[in-house]
């Protein structure tokens, strides 16, 4: 599927071993994104480019400042049907499947209930600001974002 000229990527789960912090907010979006590496290596010859996870419409989450390591995915579990049956209302979106998250790491399980999770891998380390930059400038997606993920 092709949204604002990007071409989407569904996955059932998405996982990274970056670490992520909360990076912005702003109106109804709020911006995780990937540590930027400072070196490289001789295995990693190039600075790792960055990952947001940028979250649109939250109606109600549960996260931390900071996570290592993630996996994401659309639980149908017990928690995830409770939040949808209270939160999950009234979205009126492109999309119209459950839009309950549940992100795990390091031992941990979280809830986010959200119209939309865009997850933007980068083709380099992206350091200014998404909001700012999305909203400005639709090239963003063209010029930085290298895959376009999201949660089937």
């Amino acid at each position: 599927m092709e949204l604002f000229g990007k071409e989407i990527k569904y996955v059932e789960k998405y996982e990274s071993n970056s670490n992520f912090s909360f990076f912005e907010a702003g109106g109804n979006w709020f911006v995780y994104r990937s540590e930027v590496s400072s070196h490289t290596t001789i295995y990693h010859p190039q600075l790792e480019p960055t990952i947001d996870l940028i979250f649109i419409g939250a109606m109600y989450f549960e996260l931390l400042s900071r996570f290592e390591k993630i996996m994401i995915s659309k639980a149908n579990d017990k928690k995830s049907l409770e939040l949808a049956k209270k939160f999950d209302k009234g979205f009126k979106f492109l999309e119209s499947d459950e839009r309950v998250y549940k992100i795990e790491s390091q031992g941990n399980v979280f809830y986010v209930v959200t119209a939309h999770l865009w997850i933007h891998e980068h083709n380099c380390q992206y350091r200014e600001s998404f909001i700012k930059n999305y909203n400005s400038n639709n090239n963003y997606l063209k010029t930085y974002v290298k895959n376009w993920v999201k949660i089937k």
